[in-house]
């Protein structure tokens, strides 16, 4: 996506972030970091083959469960289990 430079805008995205409750987006964002960082270290590549399958245009679970093999559910439990290893 970045490299064919289709990332989306921030200016595009920032009055979508903007009128979202402060706390749903501190929430939102921290719980998503912490997402990509159990696939990376639980995997290491299939950030970016997610990414890819989301530029081809696959909905974001279908993306998950063709590369990781796991639903978002599966996802949000192994990133829990991901939290309590490193804190």
């Amino acid at each position: 996506m970045y490299d064919r430079h289709e990332e989306p805008s921030l200016n595009v995205l920032e009055p979508f972030w903007m009128n979202l409750d402060p706390d749903f987006v501190r929430i939102s964002y921290a719980w998503a970091l912490a997402v990509i960082e159990a696939i990376e270290s639980a995997s290491p590549g299939d950030l970016e083959r997610i990414l890819d399958r989301l530029g081809e245009g696959a909905a974001g679970e279908n993306a998950v469960r063709a590369t990781l093999h796991s639903t978002y559910t599966d996802l949000n439990a192994a990133t829990a289990d991901y939290l309590r290893k490193v804190r």
